[in-house]
């Protein structure tokens, strides 16, 4: 139940089929199907979404649970046939109906879905057909044997539970799967030491992205001893497990430097900080192994995580190329080993600088996988916050040209396949900082204020299987 809690959490649902709504629940009723006899029913109330402008209608919603095959018999196809029909008529003399639960239902078994006119199956209807199960009797029936040959796992499956809707002035947008643990979710990003620019503020924006987005992995970059301390006081915190914080990078003092930071959802097992001998400025990276599926029951193999910040370019000078270049390679050869692998941070990488990112064979680079290629809105870093724009005899280069795609996903995976990535943390904290141009009239330029001068990833693997 603490399992479900945290998918209400995650999904803030404003109908809930078991049955809670957010809004008034009106004309609440228990309509009890004649023909059961297990004494079944549904319920049904109203729902106005809208009360004080009557910009959204209401709603009709009901929710059950469909008479139940008890195989090998008795399978109750005649009682579920009847109650289906019989909730679906009585439900449309509404305009808008929803009506989900658990249909008890398998198209193999009991035929299609009697619905009637206007009536469409939401999962199938954005799915463009395609089935799912959402039932697995393995836990609850012994698979059918014959002769000796027993049935499989997949034969033991079924599309169970569903949405049916009659809609007039609503449409479907999205439906989703949950509750089974079939995909990881990493995020990536450089917080920005910088403690001086609203630090509170924009840590509090990316807690918030947490929260949004609850990754299972989560590389952080440039954490300073109080950026941890507003991390760790935050409600989703106490979710993870952190990897150590070593005494050096507690340190206060005027020569702090800031650290990177691994937290996960599993136990960090096989933790390692393993130093850069080329680095000048003690740069490292951190790695350590999860197992998504310590009890094996959906056959999810362990990951082998790592995050770092490379070498920093300092321009004009001390562009340290060579100490990056050295540090890229150091790091996806000792990684290499692994299966499974996760290697994600900010790599202070910038093609037009550094060239080609120096990746071992079986390693990618998660996002111009995904996307096909770059284009110049794929950056992840915004030096304007942190560098001049360069300058020669009076001309200066452009805002795009202090944009790079610095932070990065790189994976080499033997079970799992990379399905979706996204950018992350756009938005204004509603901080503008101006500059005066002049041309003809005085002209105000501005820039606003995000969670941090760079943007983050949020990127999610499934099974190669899935």
């Amino acid at each position: 139940m603490e399992a479900i809690a945290g998918l209400v959490k995650k999904h803030n649902p404003d109908v809930i089929f078991f049955q809670l709504s957010k809004p008034s629940l009106e004309n609440i009723a228990h309509r009890k199907f004649p023909d059961s006899p297990t004494g079944r029913g549904y319920l049904e109330a109203d729902i106005n979404p809208d009360p004080a402008t009557a910009m959204m209608k209401p709603i009709r919603l009901a929710t059950t649970q469909l008479e139940r095959p008890i195989p090998p018999a008795p399978m109750n196809c005649l009682e579920r046939q009847a109650q289906a029909m019989h909730a679906i008529v009585s439900l449309s003399r509404s305009a808008n109906v929803v009506f989900g639960g658990d249909m008890s239902w398998d198209d193999a078994t009991d035929g299609p879905f009697p619905r009637s006119a206007g009536w469409l199956d939401a999962w199938t209807q954005l799915k463009n057909g395609s089935g799912d199960w959402t039932y697995d009797a393995i836990w609850n029936e012994e698979a059918a044997a014959f002769n000796g040959h027993v049935a499989d796992q997949d034969n033991m499956r079924k599309r169970s539970d569903r949405f049916l809707c009659k809609l007039k002035d609503y449409k479907l947008r999205n439906i989703e799967l949950i509750g089974d643990k079939r995909e990881i979710k990493f995020m990536t990003y450089n917080v920005w030491s910088r403690e001086d620019v609203v630090v509170y503020d924009r840590m509090q924006a990316i807690g918030g992205l947490v929260e949004k987005h609850d990754p299972d992995v989560i590389f952080f970059q440039e954490v300073t001893p109080f950026i941890r301390s507003i991390f760790q006081s935050s409600a989703w915190w106490k979710r993870y497990h952190s990897c150590p914080v070593y005494p050096e990078d507690q340190a206060t003092g005027k020569q702090q430097q800031s650290f990177c930071l691994l937290l996960s959802k599993s136990p960090l097992e096989n933790f390692a900080c393993r130093k850069f001998h080329t680095s000048p400025t003690g740069r490292a990276y951190l790695e350590a192994d999860i197992n998504p599926d310590p009890a094996a029951t959906t056959r999810m193999k362990p990951i082998h995580v790592a995050t770092t910040q490379l070498e920093p370019p300092v321009p004009p000078a001390s562009m340290h190329f060579m100490e990056r270049q050295a540090q890229a390679k150091h790091a996806i050869k000792a990684l290499s080993s692994a299966a499974n692998v996760v290697f994600g941070g900010d790599m202070s990488w910038g093609y037009n600088a550094d060239g080609p990112f120096p990746l071992a064979p079986g390693w990618l680079d998660a996002w111009p996988c995904l996307k096909g290629g770059l284009s110049d809105k794929d950056w992840t870093y915004d030096g304007l916050w942190n560098e001049e724009a360069a300058a020669f005899n009076g001309y200066i280069t452009p805002h795009s040209s202090l944009r790079k795609r610095s932070d990065r996903f790189l994976c080499n995976l033997r079970d799992y396949r990379v399905s979706r990535i996204e950018l992350i943390g756009d938005s204004s904290l509603g901080l503008r900082y101006y500059k005066t141009s002049y041309w003809k009239d005085d002209v105000y330029n501005y820039n606003v204020l995000k969670p941090s001068c760079h943007r983050g990833l949020v990127m999610t693997i499934v099974p190669v299987d899935d």
